[in-house]
């Protein structure tokens, strides 16, 4: 019995339990069911505030895009404007740096023209000097001629003796007695005038050509003296060709002196590569003012350093030329070594060596120059030189005075020669009904006809000297006022152009900034340059 009251609570329990199982089985459910439904929610939930959120997201990005965007197309804005301020700035610093290299070119060619000016000014002054001086003699000439006409019209004015034919005779015989006399007189001292005229001319020739100074600058061969650094002497080239008178003033640079005619008249008419002094004072003697020979100037040196400066600066320019030329022959040597078959390379290097070679036979041609100015510079600057020169232009102008001595000697002989003669011909004149000869000539010229030539010879004279005059105080200047006006017209020119440089110099350094801050500009927003 006990038995089967323990099988039924067995069952009774299993079933309780079975039913317990299956409230708690449908609890469960429930549970997990609601559950389910609120992670759902959650998972919804959370879907929903991502999708919220992938919203604001892609909101922001669009919002930051367009920000970007903007900022893109400010920062583009603002590289377009620096490239163009970039672009007007290469542009002003090639004009500016242009016109720079125009005004320095123009300065340049304006110096070279005014030192060609200031270097024959020596030669216009001298040819000045003795066309003044060659005036003063005609006007002198001019001036005895007048004398002469005068006297002769005196005579034939105020006299009776065409009514006294044997004193006339008498007077005739007795002055050309006197002009024959006269004449030997003038002779002598013609001779006496030239023969120390072509003693002075001959020892300041020989003697300055002798000095180291000279016979540096000039080469002799049979007496025919050649400038050495001249156009004459050389093929122009600008490396060789030395304008002496730029650098040693007073000399007159010609060439060539033909010295190998001896006779008297070739002393007399040698040239002096020396200036004339116009302008110091002319010895007179007797009233006579000489100046068949003028004074010269003292030598002295200007702008030597530019002597040596020029042609080491061409060495300089010839030189870079045959560095690059010899490295390329090595650069090409070694291509070649490399490769030595290659026909193209072969070709290369004996190009690059001639190139080589032209290059340097330039350099050496300059350096040949270098060597003939260094050679003029000793002479130059050794100052014993200059003053051994100028001691023998001293001593030819300590001769002067004697010179004028003569002079004046010659030219009182020579005006009474004029006087004597128009004594003469007056005297002609009025004996002409009886007078036979006048130098060999029938002479049938009546006073009153006489009278009337010589007025018209004496009005020419007259005229003739106010010419001279005229051309000893303005004509005979005017080469070299035109010298002068054409220097004064380059210094203008240089001091234009210096001030077109200098503000064109302005204009590349501030161009030059402008460049630099807009390289830096552009270098922050990340162009390249």
């Amino acid at each position: 019995m006990r038995k089967k009251i323990t099988s039924l609570s067995v069952l009774l329990l299993s079933g309780a339990f079975l039913l317990t199982s299956c409230v708690k089985d449908e609890e469960l459910e429930s549970t997990k069911n609601l559950r389910t439904a609120k992670e759902t929610r959650e998972a919804e939930k959370l879907a929903e505030e991502k999708a919220l959120a992938d919203l604001e997201k892609k909101k922001q990005e669009l919002a930051n895009s367009k920000e970007e965007f903007s900022q893109l197309t400010a920062k583009q804005a603002q590289i377009n404007d620096l490239l163009t301020q970039q672009k007007n700035a290469i542009d002003g610093l090639r004009n500016a740096e242009s016109a720079v290299k125009g005004a320095e070119a123009a300065i340049t060619a304006a110096n070279n023209e005014k030192a060609d000016l200031v270097a024959a000014k020596t030669q216009v002054e001298e040819n000045y000097n003795l066309a003044k001086a060659a005036a003063e003699r005609n006007l002198e000439a001019n001036q005895r001629g007048q004398v002469a006409v005068q006297k002769e019209l005196e005579i034939l004015n105020n006299t009776t003796l065409g009514d006294n034919v044997v004193e006339l005779s008498n007077q005739l015989a007795e002055k050309k007695s006197q002009l024959e006399v006269l004449e030997k007189e003038l002779a002598v001292a013609q001779d006496a005038y030239d023969n120390a005229r072509a003693a002075a001319k001959k020892a300041v020739t020989n003697d300055l050509l002798a000095t180291t100074l000279f016979s540096t600058l000039y080469g002799v061969e049979d007496y025919v003296y050649s400038a050495k650094y001249s156009t004459i002497t050389y093929p122009y080239d600008e490396s060789t060709y030395i304008n002496v008178s730029n650098f040693l003033k007073n000399v007159n640079y010609i060439s060539p002196l033909d010295y190998e005619s001896q006779t008297r008249t070739a002393f007399i008419n040698r040239n002096v590569p020396v200036s004339r002094d116009g302008s110091a004072t002319k010895p007179v003697k007797q009233g006579y003012t000489y100046s068949e020979e003028l004074a010269f100037k003292a030598l002295e040196v200007q702008n030597l350093p530019d002597l040596l400066n020029d042609i080491e600066g061409k060495i300089a320019a010839a030189t870079t030329p045959v560095t690059a030329a010899e490295a390329a022959v090595a650069s090409a040597r070694a291509a070649l070594a490399a490769d030595p078959t290659n026909v193209g390379l072969q070709t290369a290097l004996t190009n690059a060596q001639n190139d080589l070679t032209t290059k340097q036979q330039k350099l050496n041609k300059v350096r040949t120059a270098q060597a003939k100015r260094r050679e003029a510079y000793t002479a130059l600057s050794t100052a014993a030189n200059i003053t051994a020169a100028n001691d023998v232009l001293a001593a030819f102008n300590n001769k002067l005075a004697d010179l004028a001595d003569k002079y004046a000697v010659l030219k009182v002989a020579e005006v009474k020669w004029y006087v004597l003669n128009a004594e003469i011909s007056a005297l002609r004149t009025l004996g002409a009904t009886t007078l036979v000869q006048n130098d060999g000539t029938l002479e049938s010229t009546s006073k009153a006809a006489r009278v009337k030539a010589l007025n018209e010879k004496l009005a020419i004279l007259k005229a003739e000297e106010a010419r001279l005059k005229d051309a000893i105080s303005n004509s005979s200047r005017a080469a070299l006022n035109t010298n002068e006006r054409n220097t004064a017209a380059k210094d203008a020119t240089v001091a234009l152009q210096t001030a077109i440089k200098t503000n064109q110099e302005s204009l590349v350094a501030f161009y030059t900034a402008q460049l630099n801050y807009v390289k830096a500009q552009l270098t922050a927003l990340g162009v390249q340059q």
